[in-house]
């Protein structure tokens, strides 16, 4: 995929999107209710996941920038996120010593 821009998560709970082209600030995805410790794009390019210290995980529409889909299930924060090749299928892990395997489809 080609990407047109990156985003950033923050101890303030936000992620931010930059344009890969001239680093400028675009805009800030706000939902998050404790700093963001990990961010991944699918293979696409079309959905931004994050996770934070907020025990979630979300799902955000790169198209709308809104937020689609929160998950929730895990006992402490959330510090990794992967999406699986196939673009359907997240791994969170969380300091609470598991890791999730979600459904981003349904």
């Amino acid at each position: 995929p080609v990407y047109s821009f990156f985003a950033s998560g923050s101890e303030d709970c936000t992620v931010r999107m930059w344009d890969h082209e001239t680093a400028q600030y675009e805009r800030t995805l706000k939902g998050h209710t404790g700093p963001v410790t990990g961010l991944a794009f699918d293979t696409k390019g079309t959905i931004l996941a994050s996770c934070s210290a907020d025990m979630s995980a979300k799902l955000w529409d790169m198209t709308t920038f809104a937020c689609t889909k929160t998950l929730k299930g895990h006992d402490h924060t959330i510090s990794g996120i992967q999406f699986l090749l196939s673009g359907d299928q997240l791994l969170t892990c969380s300091r609470d010593q598991s890791i999730k395997l979600w459904d981003t489809t349904s």
